[in-house]
């Protein structure tokens, strides 16, 4: 299932560059020189090359036209406080070459199915949207719907985005077709021709401390981001898919406020990620937006397949993960999982270097779920999962410390005619698992108190998968 709904993603934001915004065959200010508006244009405005424009005003176009668009490269667009740029049945901003500097303190919309509100097809080098601006995109989601903002990061036809900062409000489109809306921001590979790379380069530095919602994807990198920061106070929420998808590799991923998502998984990545850190709260607010036959509640997932996947070096809770709760009985999905992949990878799991837990993980199914092996996990908070185990160490863990809570909250929640209960798993299997060097409880580790009492599981288990057992070195 993982795979495949990368590969979807995939597909579902490659991006094509409206013919519109070349500004073919529409009535235009010309503008030959930086200039500013300071009273309405209702017929557009065209950036000429090499030169940059600051609205004061109002600026719109025709129906079916884009509202702004560029001759050339852009020096900076500045959108004015009290000024709007809207777009009637295309692109409110809609730009083919690169913008060195965007910044808005209006308002930018747009309406009309399919068309993104703020398209950088040629890169931008730094993006602000300041505090009380709102950049909104109107569709209705009948179609393949646009997002608010949409950056190429194409290493041959865009650029890398050194600078993205959001203090006010992105609003994706609004529509009741999961599979037809756009991500609210997309930094995406270009996909429009033969001549494309369709390599995305990273976004160097990326922070929110505003809102960004809609009803498709929160944020969508397909190139990666080098550092990420959703500060204190800043949220990032989908209706019906991940607040944010990462599908290349990630530096330090910090997260201060709140990450709201549905369906499969609010966060998820198919990259290596250096530090991924969360001092907030990350919630899966609904399981059921999910395709037909499939189930979500899922909350974070890592894909650290050795073959497609990556390597998660640090990870650090001291905030809230918190699974869904409207979750289907008999499939219930594991709230933090470092997957891999036995259909398309190799099946066996990258190491984790170091799992921290100072603050709260909870779900109705598996909290988490290691497929390679954790050098050393840590907990000190409250770990709290149901079914078959709290902790599931696939392939072994060499330094396990406890002095916070693990508990097994429901051993039913299981599939039909297995039975659960257990708190911890571990495997110590001499190949496919690991040596522990190091077990040390002085919390508390707790089994359901629910189990079928003829078929009762250990609260602790070491176990080997046929290839015979290693010795646990120290337990305490």
């Amino acid at each position: 299932m993982n795979s495949l709904k990368s590969l979807r993603a995939l597909a579902r934001y490659n991006v094509l560059v409206p013919i519109g915004l070349l500004g073919a065959g529409l009535p235009a200010v010309a503008l030959g020189a930086d200039q500013t508006i300071t009273s309405p244009v209702t017929t557009g405005v065209q950036i000429e090359a090499n030169s940059g424009l600051t609205n004061n005003s109002a600026i719109s176009n025709t129906p079916g036209n884009t509202a702004v668009w560029s001759a050339g490269a852009v020096t900076f667009l500045a959108n004015g406080v009290g000024a709007s740029i809207v777009g009637d049945g295309d692109n409110a901003v809609g730009i083919g070459d690169l913008v060195t500097s965007f910044s808005n303190s209006g308002t930018i919309s747009n309406s009309g199915t399919g068309y993104d509100t703020v398209g950088l097809y040629g890169g931008v080098t730094s993006f602000t949207n300041n505090a009380g601006a709102t950049i909104q995109n109107k569709d209705d989601g009948s179609a393949d719907g646009g997002s608010a903002v949409s950056v190429n990061v194409d290493t041959g036809t865009g650029a890398a985005v050194q600078s993205f900062v959001n203090n006010g409000t992105i609003i994706g489109g609004q529509g009741t077709d999961r599979d037809h809306q756009g991500a609210t921001v997309v930094f995406h590979a270009d996909d429009s021709g033969g001549s494309a790379t369709n390599i995305a380069s990273q976004v160097l530095s990326f922070t929110n401390a505003g809102s960004i919602s809609g009803f498709g994807t929160g944020v969508v990198f397909q190139g990666g981001v080098q550092t990420f920061l959703n500060s204190a106070g800043g949220t990032i929420s989908s209706s019906t898919r991940d607040a944010v998808e990462l599908q290349d590799d990630v530096g330090t991923f910090t997260n201060n406020g709140t990450l709201y998502g549905a369906g499969y998984s609010v966060v998820s990545s198919r990259g290596d990620i250096t530090s991924f850190v969360n001092n907030g709260l990350i919630q899966n607010t609904d399981a059921t937006q999910v395709d037909i036959g499939q189930y979500g509640g899922s909350v974070l997932d890592f894909q650290t397949d050795t073959m497609v996947g990556g390597t998660v070096t640090s990870f650090v809770n001291t905030g809230n993960i918190l699974a869904a709760s409207n979750q289907t009985a008999g499939n219930y999905r594991t709230t933090v999982g470092f997957f891999s992949d036995s259909g398309m990878g190799s099946g066996v799991g990258n190491v984790l270097a170091s799992f921290q837990n100072s603050g709260t993980i909870s779900g109705p199914g598996t909290a988490v779920n290691f497929d390679g092996t954790v050098t050393s996990f840590g907990n000190s908070g409250t770990i709290a999962g149901a079914g078959y185990n709290v902790l599931n160490f696939n392939a072994g863990v060499t330094s396990f410390t406890n002095s916070g809570t693990l508990q097994n909250t429901d051993a039913t929640h299981v599939d039909a005619m297995d039975f659960g209960g257990q708190a911890v798993n571990v495997n110590v299997d001499t190949v496919t698992g690991a040596v522990v060097t190091s077990f040390v409880n002085t919390g508390t580790i707790s089994a359901a108190p629910n189990q079928d009492t003829s078929h009762l599981q250990t609260t602790v288990g070491f176990h080997d998968e046929g290839n015979g057992a290693s010795a646990v070195t120290l337990f305490s």
